[in-house]
């Protein structure tokens, strides 16, 4: 274990895949926090990891746990993985950062929240798009009630994963670690739905393997109540090719938006268009996940570092989590 004298947040993070990269960068990039390790399944595969980022690799999860110089542990695991980590993170006395889904289901997610409320340590369930500029107009239009009364609010993310996505992994598309388009690829869409118009109820919903040959449905379609008044569209698949962009649409009587990606394409107010941030570029997530960028995430965990000295609010808990858990819950269930 590293033995230095602790001037820093020191954080640990598990699981050294292609999201792990993304939140190294995003800590690394940050003031008054230290990246100190990470471990992962294969020693082999931490150790080339922290080779990468010039960090400690740990031989086991457990061994980075009894560290007491870890402040705080970011789960980048595979999801189903997920409850359990974030639960033995927590007894350990260490501040939590969880990869969606915070669970794979509502229950095990009310678990991991309990375990968070007895050990008195900070749990966020990793929601990045939140973190959006205009995430916050939009939010903040809605609040202010600048679209009237919202009578449509619809959610659209067709994207395209090939073959070697799911066959190149021993977890993606699997049933019990994967869940499926809604739980894996659709989740951040569907908490950006509920932090800008609040929870829905499914009225109707359908899932289906349409292209891929995994367990987990490859595409999901919803109708939706949410509890202003609004009706809405759920879609979401990864066999929509090439790969479309996110695509978030609210209509109300003074006004409509709609938000592309990660930025607002369209927003008029009682016929007035507001003003639009530059023109942004396509991340290519839709068809490429590891086209994701780091800013965001570390626009996240500073907040949550904040939060873990004092000095903010945490702006992402563990009920947000098990909220988006159990809207997908909720749309899978119609069709167990």
């Amino acid at each position: 274990m590293p033995n230095e004298t602790k001037s820093y947040l020191n954080f640990g993070i598990v699981g050294c895949g292609m999201i792990a990269d993304i939140h190294a960068q995003a800590l690394k990039s940050l003031a008054g926090v230290h990246l100190v390790g990470v471990a992962d399944v294969s020693f082999a595969h931490a150790k080339s990891f922290a080779e990468k980022h010039g960090v400690f690799a740990y031989e086991t999860y457990e061994k980075m746990l009894s560290d007491k110089t870890i402040d705080a542990i970011c789960i980048c695991t595979p999801s189903g993985f997920h409850a359990e980590q974030a639960k033995a993170a927590l007894l350990a006395g260490k501040h939590t950062a969880v990869e969606k889904p915070i669970a794979m289901t509502v229950s095990d997610a009310d678990s991991v929240i309990e375990t968070a409320e007895k050990s008195g340590k900070l749990l966020s369930v990793i929601s990045q798009l939140r973190f959006s500029e205009d995430v916050v107009r939009l939010k903040n239009a809605v609040l202010n009630e600048s679209f009237g009364k919202i009578h449509f609010c619809n959610l659209s993310m067709k994207y395209w994963r090939d073959e070697s996505y799911y066959s190149g992994s021993r977890w993606k598309g699997s049933r019990l670690l994967d869940g499926g388009i809604l739980m894996n690829q659709g989740i951040h869409g569907i908490d950006l739905l509920r932090h800008v118009i609040g929870n829905a109820t499914v009225i109707s919903s359908v899932t289906d393997r349409l292209y891929h040959k995994i367990e987990s449905p490859d595409t999901a379609l919803a109708l939706l109540r949410y509890d202003c008044g609004a009706l809405g569209v759920l879609e979401a698949t990864t066999a929509a090719f090439p790969g479309f962009d996110l695509k978030l649409e609210i209509i109300g009587e003074k006004g409509y938006a709609v938000f592309t990606e990660d930025h607002l394409t369209s927003f008029v107010i009682e016929g007035k268009e507001q003003p639009l941030a530059s023109e942004a570029k396509s991340s290519g997530t839709a068809s490429d996940p590891k086209a994701v960028g780091w800013k965001k995430h570390a626009l996240q965990l500073r907040n949550f570092a904040n939060a873990i000295c004092g000095t903010a609010q945490l702006a992402v808990c563990g009920k947000d989590g098990r909220e988006a858990v159990a809207l997908i819950a909720d749309v899978y269930k119609e069709n167990m």
